[in-house]
């Protein structure tokens, strides 16, 4: 299996180290090469030194070619997945935008969106079936065309609950929020709110990226029935939370005396140091969820994709794990 993904951020490295630990084949060949994408060549190069073929592709930057070593690996992928969003200047998708045809070819195609195209529920729950209610003046509203673009090449859509794991949790922005409160001690000035410290008592969707990479390797590896081309899945843990909760949890897990530098799993992660940690985005995201409530159903997911159980049901579990050390899905130091 040879897979390429556009977009080797948080969610994407952590799909690659798994299907880089995909078992070698009967004549000794690796299970899977995986090539893809990322926005700088310095991270290109750290990305390599990991097993992976990485190639620049920014979004951002007025060249949005990619060369010929590039377009030869993504030529040659039997699986292409696209972790990128739509540009939020044109709401359109940069990938099919321009290499529709070379990812129609592929043998497998997924894309990660978001839980966000369901908008506001009040609270109720949610399934595939359930209508999107975004408002066309959020980000998660131009996701719906980019689903369809998929969709009509018959790829899989992965709608995400929020994205937590090593190096990004309740337990770094709890940290975080200690640091700036010594910070403003020592200066004596006061602490501004910023999208870290929202909580609400609305439910909020989370999921390990662990479970995220495990759900989408097996859909990759599937042959025939479950897997549907066209099917769009919920990834969501089992439980449905309040932010407050969870960050009373972290908050406990911390005041146990672990080493605080390393109990967010960042210290002991290669590779997390070079993923953006954009606070402006964080922001939106978190006053998103603060007007949002919905409790999303992962049913499907866990019938089709993760039928032993997801490796972390809850914030609980996974809160405590990354806390004691744990960085899967990526590779230890």
């Amino acid at each position: 299996m040879r897979v390429f993904i556009w977009g080797l951020g948080y969610t994407g490295l952590g799909i690659s180290n798994v299907l880089l630990q995909l078992p070698r084949t009967e004549t000794g060949e690796p299970g899977c090469v995986v090539s893809g994408t990322c926005r700088s060549e310095e991270k290109a190069q750290s990305l390599r030194k990991l097993g992976i073929d990485a190639h620049v592709f920014n979004v951002d930057s007025d060249d949005l070619s990619i060369t010929e070593d590039a377009k030869d690996a993504l030529l040659a992928s039997t699986h292409i997945l696209s972790t990128i969003p739509p540009i939020w200047d044109f709401n359109t998708d940069p990938v099919l935008s321009l290499h529709k045809e070379d990812v129609s070819r592929a043998q497998w195609k997924g894309y990660l969106s978001t839980t966000g195209v369901y908008g506001d529920y009040k609270g109720d729950w949610v399934t595939e079936e359930s209508a999107c209610l975004a408002p066309e003046s959020s980000p998660a509203f131009s996701r719906l065309a980019v689903e369809n673009k998929w969709l009509d090449m018959g790829g899989c859509i992965f709608r995400l609950a929020g994205i937590y794991g090593p190096g990004r949790s309740a337990l770094t922005t709890m940290q975080r929020k200690s640091q700036r409160k010594i910070a403003a001690g020592r200066a004596n000035t006061k602490i501004e709110a910023d999208g870290d410290t929202i909580t609400t008592t609305n439910y909020v969707n989370r999921i390990h990226v662990a479970d995220i990479a495990s759900a989408v390797v097996k859909c990759m590896t599937l042959t025939g029935n479950p897997r549907e081309k066209g099917a769009i899945y919920n990834l969501a843990d089992d439980y449905p939370a309040p932010r407050g909760e969870v960050m009373a949890y972290a908050e406990e897990l911390l005041g146990k005396g672990r080493d605080s530098e390393k109990s967010d799993g960042a210290a002991t992660t290669p590779g997390i140091a070079d993923v953006d940690m954009d606070t402006g985005v964080n922001d939106m995201r978190a006053r998103r969820r603060a007007s949002e409530h919905k409790r999303v159903n992962n049913a499907r997911m866990r019938q089709q994709l993760t039928p032993s159980g997801l490796r972390y049901p809850s914030y609980r579990e996974g809160l405590r794990a990354i806390h004691h050390g744990d960085t899967s899905p990526f590779q230890p130091s």
